[in-house]
């Protein structure tokens, strides 16, 4: 769901710098709904407040920013900075994301060692080891990104990088919208017990 959110809170200012209004609208209108469904979560405890609060914060104050950003009314200085936090964000939570997925799959795949075909068993174990969950790739993307965008604002990327830059707020939120469905999938089939009674996916006997 955080995914979601971010995905259409990275879109929704890319439509806003190419001033595509009703685009705009549709991924405001998703910002707002996935907020709701939190609340919803945060009030039924399925959700930390401090994580729901924080949330709702970064999600105020970019409604407002890109609200401003559509009407000139905002400063060049505040938008570019929030251009790089979203590049920045989306980027590591893009790669944290892919990374638990796998681990995720990679531990299910063990699981059912026996029941997949021999050809899976082997190209899954060559291609996909297992490796402990742990918040590097999204720390090692977050670095990344850092030091491209730093790059970026003090002129030392070439001009296709400066491009490239530009894109990749969007193409990373086209990327956490793919992955959206799959990352929620896992989080339900391995978080059943943090999941009110009314919240959970299995039918009742």
């Amino acid at each position: 769901m955080l995914t979601g959110l971010l995905g259409n809170l990275c879109l929704a200012s890319y439509f806003i710098k190419k001033r595509e209004t009703e685009v705009t609208v549709v991924q405001t209108l998703g910002v707002i709904s996935i907020n709701v469904v939190m609340l919803q979560l945060a009030m039924v405890k399925a959700m930390h407040l401090p994580q729901f609060i924080v949330t709702s914060v970064v999600v105020a104050s970019g409604l407002i920013i890109n609200f401003t950003q559509y009407f000139n009314l905002l400063h060049p200085s505040i938008w570019s900075f929030w251009e790089d936090f979203m590049t920045i964000s989306g980027v590591s939570t893009l790669q944290q994301m892919i990374y638990n997925v796998t681990c995720f799959l990679t531990i299910s795949f063990k699981l059912l060692d026996n029941r997949l075909p021999w050809f899976v068993q082997v190209m899954w174990s060559t291609f996909i080891p297992y490796v402990p969950n742990t918040i590097l790739p999204g720390i090692s993307a977050f670095a990344i990104a850092v030091t491209a965008v730093l790059m970026g604002r003090m002129g030392k990327l070439p001009e296709k990088g400066v491009k490239f830059l530009g894109l990749v707020s969007g193409w990373t939120a086209t990327l956490l919208f793919m992955w959206m469905g799959v990352a929620q999938m896992v989080i339900l089939w391995d978080s059943k017990a943090r999941f009110p009674k009314g919240f959970r996916t299995e039918v009742p006997p």
